[in-house]
């Protein structure tokens, strides 16, 4: 079964596997630590508090990254994701 959970509440090196399964078989290599990944979360201007884990069971499997940006004096939202992590978890997502 799949769960959903705020990042903020979950642990960094649950966030990090979910990123590096999700972009495995990736044409780009899309591997992160979780120095690079912290890096580009803040540079991104990335929330915790707005971004979601997925889970399948305990395994993290999937990512919905989301924040808040200034624009031209206006806030802008934005949102990243990455894959589920295997085709067998994607046919489970159709369900």
């Amino acid at each position: 079964m799949f769960t959903l959970k705020r990042l903020s509440n979950c642990h960094l090196d649950e966030v990090v596997e979910a990123w590096n399964l999700g972009f495995q078989g990736y044409f780009v290599n899309m591997e992160t630590t979780t120095e690079k990944f912290l890096k580009r979360f803040v540079s991104e201007g990335l929330s915790p508090d707005l971004s979601i884990v997925v889970f399948n069971g305990n395994k993290p499997v999937g990512l919905l990254l989301n924040g808040i940006r200034e624009l031209g004096g206006l806030e802008r939202r934005h949102s990243h994701s990455s894959p589920l992590s295997t085709k067998r978890n994607r046919k489970d997502a159709d369900k």
